[in-house]
């Protein structure tokens, strides 16, 4: 196993190349509302014409981007009898934070990602969707916090449904440039450390397990650029 730090001359300067068990890793490190990470992963597949394109998505997220009619159609009761509200408050906070972000920079939340998905399907390679379950990261982050940090963030999450906080010029410059999900999820943490565990850590595993099990020999993975440090301290071991 290998992190080969010799970049070729036809990728970004955000994809990360791996090497073991006979095959090509090509991971791109994006921000989740930033039109260059766009077009990073479009010219990375191009480039590379991987085998298999995994992307940081579990299936609920996946249809979450790909269906505009989800919510739309979405029946409150069930998610109460099915014990989702937590998930449906996390998507909705998640979603109307990223969307005032995309709203300033002229870009659709995980644009990046959707941009993988139809890149895979545009040159026939396998798609994979990598990311453990949202429902249960979610569960098992709620499962580790006491009952006032639990007030705390439900708090947190129906205060950022109704924010109408603005950005400057400069702070959206800066934008640009980061990872926004994955700074937030960082943040959450240093607040609250017991979360470190099963919102970053498990899922930088989950991540990289999944990309290395992937199909065939040349792989593209596209993630938050906030999980590549962490991923690759466990590349190569077994989960």
């Amino acid at each position: 196993m290998s992190d080969v730090s010799d970049p070729s001359p036809v990728l970004g300067a955000n994809v990360t190349r791996l090497e073991g068990n006979g095959k090509t890793y090509y991971i791109v490190g994006t921000a989740h509302v930033s039109k260059e990470s766009i077009q990073e992963v479009e010219s990375t597949i191009d480039a590379i014409k991987p085998d298999t394109v995994c992307v940081e998505l579990c299936n609920t997220r996946h249809q979450a981007l790909t269906d505009n009619n989800r919510w739309k159609n979405l029946d409150i009761f069930k998610v109460i009898r099915e014990g989702k509200m937590l998930l449906l408050l996390a998507n909705l906070a998640v979603g109307a934070y990223q969307r005032r972000l995309g709203q300033e920079l002229g870009v659709e939340p995980g644009a990046e990602l959707l941009a993988g998905v139809k890149k895979a399907e545009e040159i026939g390679a396998e798609l994979c969707l990598a990311d453990r379950e949202i429902q249960a990261t979610l569960k098992r982050t709620w499962g580790n916090l006491t009952l006032w940090q639990k007030l705390n963030l439900l708090g947190g999450i129906l205060g950022s449904l109704v924010s109408t906080e603005t950005l400057e010029a400069e702070q959206i410059e800066q934008l640009k440039e980061k990872d926004q999900l994955s700074e937030m999820m960082a943040e959450l943490a240093r607040v609250m450390p017991e979360v470190q565990k099963p919102l970053i850590d498990e899922r930088d595993q989950y991540l990289m397990s999944k990309i290395e099990d992937a199909p065939g020999e040349t792989i593209v993975a596209v993630v938050g650029a906030g999980h590549v440090p962490g991923m690759k301290t466990y590349f190569g071991k077994t989960i």
